[in-house]
Parts: C-alpha cells; structure tokens; sequence
C-alpha cells in the first residue's frame, strides 16, 4: 500500500473529523510515501490532459511512480479511465469478487473453479500450461508435503 502527499493533502481538507482520522489510519500500512516529484507531475499533466481532474490525475500518478499494480477508488471519473499497466478497481467489486472466487474454490475446487472463470471471460485457459507453472521447481517431497497438508 502506498501513500502520497496528494492524500495526505486531501485528507487534510475533510471536514469530517472521524472519516479524516479513520482514512489517516490506512497510512500507518503503506510501505511507502509519495512526495511531489518531476516524474508525478509529468505523467499527472498528461493524465490531466486525457480528462482526469488535477487531484485525480495527482492521486493516480503517484500510483503509477510507486510501481502500484492496483489503485483503488469509487471515483467513477477515474474508475472509466484506461491506465497501462494500472488496474483501476472500486474496492468494494474488489472484495466481492475475492469472496466469489474464495465461494467458487470452496464449492468446486482451485481447477474447476478456474476453468469455470474462463469459461466465463471467454480467455483461453490452458490447464497444462496451468498445472506446470503451479509445480514448476517443488521437488517430489515438497510436493507431497503440500498435498499432505491440504
């Protein structure tokens, strides 16, 4: 999780004490603080410049300079725009869908769970290739030790 000054700045600005001490909370977990810099304002304006607001494009530049794979918002603005190699998610879809993944697993287990997602998204899933990657480097006793364990 990272942090930046852009919200701390926001967070600052909210005229509700509890929600501005409950969003202050999350800092405590971030791994890393985002101050302004050449490279944040550089890719903010030219976030800017495809529609986002300035707070937004701020907020999602400091994301993308941290390396983030995910940002978080229930901005709709921000949640309809395309940023490479930045998946843009309301973290209220975000916890729905880990449950439905976690109720999928529980009901039809890691595999079937995965080729009925896919079968679902319409992508190609190659169970082989799958299976290989899941495997690739245990050794025959790690592996059975695993499988003992499940």
């Amino acid at each position: 999780m990272v942090w930046s000054y852009i919200l701390e700045y926001e967070n600052e600005q909210n005229p509700f004490e509890h929600r501005k001490k409950a969003i202050l909370k999350w800092k405590e977990f971030a791994s890393e603080y985002i101050v302004e810099n050449e490279t944040v304002l550089a890719f903010g304006e030219s976030l800017f410049k495809k529609g986002l607001k300035p707070k937004d494009a701020l907020h999602v530049s400091c994301a993308k300079y941290a390396n983030c794979d995910y940002f978080f918002t229930t901005d709709k603005g921000i949640l309809k725009k395309k940023i490479d190699d930045l998946k843009i998610m309301n973290p209220i879809d975000s916890v729905l869908r880990i449950d439905g993944i976690n109720a999928l697993i529980e009901k039809l287990g890691p595999v079937d769970a995965e080729r009925f997602i896919s079968s679902i998204i319409k992508e190609d899933f190659d169970y082989t290739v799958w299976q290989r990657r899941l495997f690739e480097g245990k050794s025959l006793k790690c592996l059975s030790q695993e499988a003992m364990k499940s």
